[in-house]
Parts: C-alpha cells; structure tokens; sequence
C-alpha cells in the first residue's frame, strides 16, 4: 500500500493506492480536493479514527446472530418463510436465488418458492405478488430482478408488501 499525505489549503488528506507505482494527485480547483481515478481520499481527521474490518468475520457474526433470532423464534413457534418470485429462466438470476435459497439454509429460514415463465402478464403476475403479501407463513418476500421486458418492474416491485420487503426497495 502505498501513501502520501498532502496538505491543502483548507485540510489534511491521507491519499492511498492500492498498488506500487508513483503516487500522483492532483487539486480540483473548483472543490479545493486532492483527487485521482485510481486513489481513495479522505480527510486525515477520518484516516486516525479508521479501522480495517474483517469482511468474512464481520459476515459471520451476522450469520450467526441471524441463526439464533431464526432458532428463538422457532422456539416460540414461528418459523420464519421467505418467498421468492423468479420469472423466466435466466441463468444469472436462477444462480442468485440459489445463493439466496443457500443461505436461508445456513440459518434455518425455510423458502417459498415460485418459478414463473418467461411470458407470463404482469396482471398474473401482479396476483402471485397479493397471494404472497397475504400469507401469514410467509414472513419476507423478494421478486427477483430483472423481470421480463414486458413487465413495468417498478410497479410489480411497489405492490410487495412494506412489511415483507427483504431487498429494502420501499
């Protein structure tokens, strides 16, 4: 990792590359900051107080609180579903709901799947989206994306329920 702090006029900047090579920056003169494609800047203020996380660790740790709130709540009686609406036979898309699927496994969520073809209207599709914000088994759902050309996603994606939306889009 190579480094170079710089000091402008209005504050200190700690600028990293990843790789070796010549460190070179330059000053936006419109934003007074020290800036380059290939380099990450922050203020030096904010480099002190940084730590390096540990990204398998950190995953892992959530993993595992997620499995205990799963298995506590298995306990009281409540087993927790995730619907998943894939549409078509994209290979990409059927490889990340496999991942999906995966990882519900890992931590004790059960699925409910529906595999849609590629041609199916939005009104039907529309129906299966009501069919799963309706059932109390099912506790989160996600469509997954893209849908086919024919479908206006945004309004199959604004009629998941609030409550049930595990990719966050409301």
């Amino acid at each position: 990792l190579k480094a170079a702090k710089v000091q402008d006029s209005f504050r200190n900047f700690f600028i990293a590359k990843k790789y070796s090579g010549n460190i070179e920056f330059k000053q936006n003169p419109e934003s007074g900051f020290v800036e380059h494609s290939e380099y990450k800047w922050v203020t030096l203020e904010i480099y002190k107080k940084m730590e390096l996380l540990d990204g398998t660790k950190v995953a892992n740790e959530i993993l595992d609180d997620l499995k205990n709130q799963v298995e506590n709540l298995k306990k009281k009686g409540v087993y927790v579903c995730l619907g998943i609406i894939l549409v078509g036979n994209r290979k990409d898309s059927e490889s990340y709901v496999r991942m999906k699927k995966k990882r519900c496994q890992e931590i004790g969520i059960t699925n409910f799947d529906v595999q849609l073809p590629e041609n199916i209207t939005e009104e039907e599709l529309l129906e299966h989206v009501e069919r799963m914000n309706q059932n109390p088994f099912i506790h989160g759902m996600l469509v997954q994306l893209p849908l086919p050309p024919h479908i206006n996603s945004e309004r199959v994606i604004s009629k998941v329920s609030v409550e049930k939306d595990v990719d966050g889009f409301h």
